[in-house]
Formats: C-alpha cells, structure tokens, sequence
C-alpha cells in the first residue's frame, strides 16, 4: 500500500478572498481522518494503491475519500469519491457560496459534488470525438487566437437542458487532464496531453464551433463530442504546474491559424489511428520519448507549438524572463504593488514598493505562491506572473464592484417595477450589477454587458439565477425575483470577505508619505497616455505641484477635478497606470500574431532521425523561454533587460527545453485527526452537531 496527498483550499468570489470553516475528510466507510478548521490544509497524508497500477490498463490505482465542509455564512458542501494516488498531490478547490439574506445553515441547501470513476475506467469516455475531422483549411472566425479567462462549459450534450457553467480557463485544463490521465505518468507523457486538450480547447473557441451554431457556451462536457470535464473537481499537483507554464501555448498546422483539433482516445479500449493514445503516449514516454516525439508519432499532420500572449482580461504579457531577487525596475514594482493589493485578502506580508526585489519582496512571492500551489522558490517566473495577474484582477474587480454598488445605491427595498425583456433604463441598469455581482460568486450564473437594456442576454442571466434560487424561470424580474436578488445581494455583502479598496483616507494638499509617493509614481507613468499631465517629483509630498498634476488627471479621465485623491480616483489612477506600462511594454507578440515554439519536421524529413526534435522545446522565435517555477530548474538569466529575439531558424532541429520542475517532498505522519481549534478552545455543539451530520451523509450517500 502506498501514500497520496490531500490539499484543500477555500476560497470565495472567485478565488478574490480565502473562507475559514471546518473540514472533515472521511474514507469511504464514513470514518473520520482528519478534522480541521482552516482556509487552506497543508497536504494530508491518505493511503493509496501502490503506484504502479497507474501503469496498467484497467487497473484502478486510486483510493477515494469524502469532504464535508461547513463555514458560516456559506452553503455546506459534500464532496464524494476525491481520488488520491500514491506518490501524488491532489489539490481540492473549493468554491463556497455565501447564503442568501437571512438564510441559516440549517435551510441552506448544500453543495453536493460526485466525482466519477477516472476517464480511463469509466465506460462513457469509449466513444469519443465522433462529430468531425480537424478543419484543416477552415476559415477562421475570431481575428486572433485568444486564451480566455473563463470558459463557459455545457454540463452536457449540446441540445440537451442541461446547466451551463463558466469555469476558469487554466483550471478548465487542469479538470479535464486530471480526469483523463494519470498525474502519476511520465512528465513528457503528461506534456504531450496537455498540449493536445489545449489545442482541442483553443480550437473550440476561435472557430467558435457552438455559439456559431447559436449555442451561448464555448464547450461541454460530453465525452462523445469533447472532454470530461467534472465541476467541482479536483486536479493533480504535477498536472497543475504544467499547466500553470504551458497553458497559452498550443498545436497548429503549419500554413493555418486555427488551433489544431487534436483528438485522442485511451488506445486500449478503443482505437483511434491518426489520433494521440492516451496509454500510448504514457509508454512512449516510459521508453524516453518526448512529448514532442509522442505528438509527432501520432498526427500525420505537419504541426507546430505556438504560443498566444493575447488574453481576454487587462493581463500583462509575462516579460520573458524569470525575475528574481536583486533585480529592478517596473515589472518588479508591478509585482509589489499587486502583491499588496491581494495581501489585504490573503495571508501574504506586504513589501515595500521600491522596484527593488529584495528579500521582503522574495518573502512576499514565497507566501504568495505557497497560497496558489505553485512551487514557493520565491522566483516570478511564467506561471508565478500569470497567478500573481490573475488574483490581482480578481481582488481589484470585486472591490471595483463594491464601489460601483455603493454609487448605485443599493437599498435594502428592491424597486417595484416589473421588468422583462425590452425593458430600458436605470432600473435595468442596477439588475444587470445585481446580475454580474452575484455571477462572481455563482458559476453558473452568466455575466451580462452592462447597457442599460433588457436583451436576451439578461434573459438568459435572470433564467439561470431564477434555477438557482427556486423561482419559476420565466426570465421576467417581478417582486419574488427581486427580492431573492436584493438578498442573494446583501447575503454575500455581509459574508464575503471584501478586500481593501485603497489606502482608506483621502490623500490631499500636506500629506507626507509613501502613499503620496505612490500617487506620484502613477501620475508620471500616466503621462504617456495623458500629456496634459505635469511631471511631477516623486517625493512623497503632497504640494501644489502634485494637486495640478491630479487636477489633470481627474479632467483626463472624466472626475470631478478636485484635486484630492478618494477611491474612485486611486483605482482610475492604477488602472491608467496598468495600461500605460502594457503600452510601453517590448512584447514580441504584440501584433496577434503567434510566435512559433518549435515546428514539426517536414514530409521529406519523415526518416531523418536525426532532425527528429528530442523534447518539447521553447521558443525559438519570437517567444522568450519558459522560467521553471522550482530552484532545481536550469538558472534563467538574471538581466532585467529583454532578449532580443533569434532569427527564425532554417533547419527543422528543435531546442531543447528545461525540465519543469520536478514535485517537493510531501510532508509524512502527519497526527490524526489535527486538532482544529486553538489551545484551550472548545468546539461548539452547533459544530459538534454538524461534524455529526457530515459524518452520516458522508457515509450515506455514496455513489
């Protein structure tokens, strides 16, 4: 019998801000391992099957056990079946959704998530990807290939009743891979998957193969036409960081600019010539392939890796280059600056804002990357820059959206007025913030353009929320779905933990301090998007000079020019700020245009042994290589200036790439159960109570 890890994190608003409550973990029988209370478990030792029934077609190779999750002010949760595999981590998140107006935990309807047997067991992953051949030579229907932030997924076949969901891209990815193949393979095999699931993805979304069909989702979940994808699921650590550094980068054949739609099947149960085996692709790597030769052996197709920068939120493009302690400059001060911003919300120190990377900064990433399973060598290499971007944009939306509340004005009377679609005006204007508010914390609720106008899109919105709360869907906003929108509203106002917004005074004429300096900082760099904007010494006081040059801003942007720098001011200012430095920023792929990562060899090179690439490589034009998260990785150049990029290469000979990082030791013995409370501290009964109910639904209701 071997060991497997366990790692539970909670978090809320999509993943704006960490929730505290009890877990319990139980094994399949209902008996209690571990109970805790906490946001985040550190990784919980479980048996499991030895690990090399991983390697052996219809063996399973994974325990299973149950999550039972209580906090207040959230909906319950019950999670059933969460696979472990020895020598693994697997990494549990955990969405909670704040309970309504009123609500107690005892009326709350819980969240009931039921894994199913992994994608290489279970009968409904045999028929797969029946629908069509790849497009090759199909026009493309989106201008450039986009990685999106969210995907929207229907939990089903196209034309059946079933929900959608919107999923975030990257943990879309890491859902799917965890339930197709084992985290346990050989890293190459685990490459080679992943780059065919992004590309089948990317491919999904720009030729907008459903919603050009009149479908208002991007994908689902129906194992016959795309991937397995369960919500609610968990996902492999060694998977995850993979995913983490290759995410945006995809399979295209050579000449096309559509992602290529590659098909695969598990290749024991099924055959599938001309597509990626999934038990193939493992061996192949067990015999020292790389992903690259194992993605070469199965497609006929001449293919190339290419890599898309261009992404459907305010994301900075990763530098190029892993930045590190000792380096200076405006992408460290980016990286602090953000840091704090989403310190408020997590448990992460904050560091001073310097554009110097010194060790406060190093200790700041270390924390950061510790709270987002990323590997803690305090180094912001590709996949550190993207979370860091990620959870920054997460935390500044929410609070942006607080702000905007505050302005409409959200009483606690809804308005009496009957709207439905057609409907216009200010009223349609506050239900669409309604709608979009709480859309961050119900997946499947879809967000709405705010216009002012009653389109079907809103329909659609006031539909899902109407499933959600038990109102008859008619898509029309009367008294009953007002009220569970004000509540649903004010339920999650007054659970959510909101992260800071800005300093939390008013910064004028005679304040002294780094604040002010910070406010003088973003009114320089906005210069390059305003000229009217007087350049001003970045001093830290707050005189007559800095008060005109705020003055200027203010008209700039549309505000009251007063001078004094509020929070409706301070986020205008960051805002333009982020803007200004994306402008300046020396992105190769600035244009839309893919860079090439590697290329596959040419029909005429067929039995040339010799050009055939040896691993999966990194950018030869024009893309900057790919920083390993880990310190055991290959050290990346310390320089903070850009590299410039090589010429295109004339000989099929792909570079060889740095290994990603290998996984960190996982703690062992850890003592059972963990004693959740702080010393001296005794359990509620209503927490006893509930530790009870868990217990009996964890052990009842199983698959």
């Amino acid at each position: 019998m071997g060991k497997g890890y366990l790692k539970i994190n909670l978090t809320t608003g999509e993943q704006s801000a960490p929730v505290e409550g009890e877990i319990v973990v139980t094994d399949e029988n209902g008996n209690s391992l571990y109970d805790l209370f906490t946001n985040e478990t550190d990784a919980l030792e479980l048996p499991a099957p030895d690990e090399e029934l991983a390697f052996i077609p219809g063996k399973k190779p994974y325990s299973e056990y149950n999550i039972g999750i209580q906090a207040e002010g959230y909906r319950p949760v019950f999670i059933y079946n969460v696979r472990i595999l020895d020598t693994s981590e697997t990494i549990q998140p955990v969405d909670m959704i704040p309970l309504p107006l009123g609500a107690t935990k005892g009326s709350a309807q819980p969240v009931i998530i039921r894994n199913e047997e992994h994608g290489l067991l279970n009968p409904k992953t045999i028929s797969r990807f029946n629908l069509e051949e790849p497009n090759v030579g199909e026009e493309r229907v989106l201008p450039h290939v986009i990685v999106p932030h969210y995907i929207t997924v229907h939990l089903g076949t196209p034309d059946s009743s079933a929900s959608n969901i919107r999923v975030n891209f990257k943990d879309y990815i890491k859902n799917v891979a965890s339930n197709e193949i084992y985290d346990t393979w050989p890293e190459q095999a685990l490459i080679a998957n992943i780059h065919c699931i992004v590309s089948f993805t990317l491919n999904r979304i720009y030729t907008e193969f459903y919603r050009a069909r009149g479908y208002n989702f991007d994908i689902t979940n129906s194992t016959a036409i795309d991937h397995f994808f369960k919500p609610g699921g968990a996902y492999g650590w060694n998977i995850s960081r993979i995913v983490d550094t290759i995410f945006n980068e995809y399979l295209a054949i050579v000449g096309h600019k559509e992602p290529f739609l590659a098909q695969y099947c598990d290749g024991h149960r099924v055959k599938c010539p001309g597509w990626l085996s999934q038990w193939g692709s493992c061996f192949d790597a067990q015999n020292g392939a790389s992903a690259w030769k194992i993605i070469d052996k199965y497609y006929a197709y001449q293919l190339e890796l290419r890599e898309s920068n261009i992404f459907t939120e305010n994301i900075q493009s990763y530098p190029g280059y892993a930045i590190r302690q000792g380096d200076t400059g405006d992408y460290v001060r980016k990286i602090q600056e953000q840091l704090n911003r989403i310190s408020g919300s997590f448990y992460i120190p904050q560091t001073q804002v310097d554009g110097v990377f010194g060790v406060s900064t190093t200790e700041s990433v270390k924390a950061f990357q510790r709270t987002f399973n990323l590997s803690p060598d305090g180094i912001v290499g590709k996949a550190t820059w993207y979370k860091i971007q990620e959870i920054y944009n997460a935390v500044k939306g929410l609070s942006g959206m607080d702000s905007e509340g505050e302005y409409i004005g959200i009483g606690t009377t809804p308005p009496k007025v009957v709207l439905s679609e057609g409907s216009t005006g200010k009223n349609v204007a506050e239900l669409q913030f309604l709608i979009n508010y709480i859309a961050r914390y119900y997946s499947d609720i879809p967000y709405v353009v705010q216009n002012s106008r009653f389109d079907s899109a809103t329909k659609n919105a006031i539909i899902a929320f109407q499933r959600e709360v038990g109102i008859s869907p008619d898509g029309i906003v009367g008294p009953a779905t007002w009220r569970a929108l004000y509540d649903t509203y004010w339920g999650i106002v007054g659970t959510a933990p909101k992260p800071p917004t800005y300093p939390g005074y008013l910064i004028k004429l005679g304040a002294r301090g780094d604040d002010v300096k910070r406010v003088q900082q973003a009114l320089n760099r906005a210069r390059s998007i305003y000229p009217s904007i007087p350049q001003i010494v970045e001093d830290g006081i707050f005189g007559s000079i800095t008060e005109a040059a705020v003055r200027a801003f203010q008209r700039e942007v549309g505000l009251s020019a007063d001078g004094i720098v509020g929070p409706v001011t301070w986020e205008a200012l960051m805002d333009v700020e982020s803007m200004s430095m994306q402008q300046g920023a020396e992105t190769e792929t600035g244009t839309g245009e893919p860079g090439i990562i590697y290329r596959k060899k040419k029909p005429c090179e067929e039995n040339n042994e010799s050009n055939r690439p040896s691993k999966p490589t990194k950018p030869v034009v024009p893309i900057m290589p790919i920083e390993p998260e880990m310190p055991t990785a290959p050290e990346m150049p310390t320089a903070p200036e850009m590299p410039t990029a090589p010429e295109m290469p004339t000989a099929p000979e792909m570079p060889t790439a740095p290994e990603i990082p290998t996984a960190p030791e996982m703690p062992t013995n850890p003592e059972m159960p963990i004693e959740p409370y702080e010393p001296g501290e005794k359990p509620s009964q209503e927490v006893n109570t509930f530790k009870l109910l868990i217990l009996f639904m964890l052990s009842h209701m199983k698959r």
